[in-house]
């Protein structure tokens, strides 16, 4: 970019400078080798931006919800306290949603206090790209990541929970011990699969992209995304597909009648 660069290329034979030569290779590619090379760099370049763009406005009013959201579960965690819900005898729903709550704070929390000030100022907590910004940047990744996947596998948890008591009143068998143990086994395979998709997977981890403002899986190469195949995608279907049977089997009687009477009240309404 300076004059003396300039001159010193002005100076030379086209061949000789770097980017004529560059130029030179990608012109002499069959049309449909260019069009993948133009492609490729778009995607690379949009799947690795990371500066901040979003405006102050909307991270501001963004801050204000999280914030709403974070208060509101702190009221709900008081009256799981001042009621001594998870301490009773079949508090199994209590225990489950408790934790849910919890780590739903955390996650939301994450965003409060670190992606939001560093949307807004990027050496927030360390310098851009010194290592002290790149720890920090991975552990609050990490703890996103965890947050994610323990909520994901809760729906399908609570589901069943409510299945087992609802619909076959065995209540009996989810004792406050056994619940208890089923909690801790559900933090324990989160954080597997965090470690897992975070730092043992080559492909591809998810992390927090400033331009989205939301995380995306971080390509690595040509690599399949394994997170996406073994983790992300089952957890996303065991949840949605035990919650759909459990909760349907659920009220499928309420329905057939509901639907009764609404045909009843089309026969015969005026």
């Amino acid at each position: 970019g300076s004059t003396a660069a300039l001159s010193l290329m002005q100076t030379r034979s086209p061949n000789s400078i770097p980017i004529e030569n560059e130029i030179r290779s990608i012109i002499a590619l069959s049309p449909k080798s260019f069009s993948s090379i133009i492609f490729t760099h778009s995607q690379d370049l949009t799947m690795n931006k990371t500066e901040p763009s979003n405006s102050v406005l909307s991270l501001i009013l963004y801050g204000v919800v999280a914030a709403f959201g974070v208060a509101l579960n702190f009221i709900v965690l008081i009256a799981f306290v001042k009621g001594r819900l998870a301490l009773k005898p079949y508090s199994s729903i209590y225990i489950l949603a408790l934790q849910s709550i919890i780590v739903d704070v955390i996650f939301v929390a994450i965003h409060l206090i670190y992606w939001i000030p560093k949307a807004i100022n990027p050496d927030f907590l360390g310098e851009r790209g010194s290592y002290t910004d790149s720890v920090i940047l991975r552990v609050a990744d990490s703890v996103g990541t965890y947050a994610w996947f323990h909520n994901a596998l809760s729906h399908a948890i609570i589901a069943a929970n409510r299945f087992i008591v609802i619909i076959y009143y065995q209540r009996n068998i989810l004792t406050r011990q056994r619940v208890i143990a089923m909690a801790v086994v559900h933090h324990i395979l989160a954080l597997t699969i965090t470690l897992l998709t975070q730092f043992a997977i080559p492909c591809c981890r998810l992390s927090f992209n400033f331009s989205i403002f939301s995380y995306f899986n971080v390509p690595n190469g040509d690599m399949p995304n394994y997170s996406d195949i073994f983790f992300t995608v089952p957890v996303n279907t065991i949840g949605s597909v035990t919650s759909l049977i459990c909760y349907s089997t659920e009220k499928i009687d309420d329905l057939k009648k509901f639907w009764k009477q609404i045909l009843v009240a089309l026969l015969t309404s005026k």
